[in-house]
């Protein structure tokens, strides 16, 4: 068993040394959130793009938690594998998890709208059902 100092330093360690990495995954959702907060819009017309704006970027947001966890456990395994290899992994995977992320949310908002403990246990159960897949 390691210990949490090790831990915690090999999880820095690997961050450090595959910023850039990490940093390319995040850029889809990095340039999808600028554009959304710089485009000026009126109310009329936040009301009719709000569904297909939310629901792109529910997918985007799943697919770079996926492309995320499954190369850090690459880099955890030490397996050498190819980001390409990586997004089409995450893109077979993709559509379950997006039924699994909308489900947690229906869940997520019967449990508050019945009840605050409910959502609680709720939401810490399927927190990490990313690293299940």
């Amino acid at each position: 068993m390691i210990s949490f100092s090790e831990l915690i330093k090999k999880v820095l360690s690997i961050y450090s040394t595959n910023f850039k990495t990490f940093l390319g995954i995040l850029l889809a959702t990095l340039i999808w959130d600028i554009a959304i907060s710089t485009i000026p819009v009126s109310l009329a017309m936040t009301i009719n793009f709000a569904i297909p704006t939310l629901s792109v970027s529910l997918i985007i947001a799943a697919f770079t938690e996926l492309a995320l966890i499954k190369r850090y456990a690459c880099f955890i395994e030490q397996k050498p594998t190819t980001l390409r290899a990586i997004f089409a992994e995450v893109l077979k995977k993709l559509p379950r998890f997006i039924l699994i992320l909308v489900l947690w949310m229906a869940l997520m908002t019967v449990g508050i709208t019945f009840l605050v403990f409910p959502a609680v246990i709720f939401g810490v159960w399927f927190m990490f059902i990313g690293t299940i897949l």
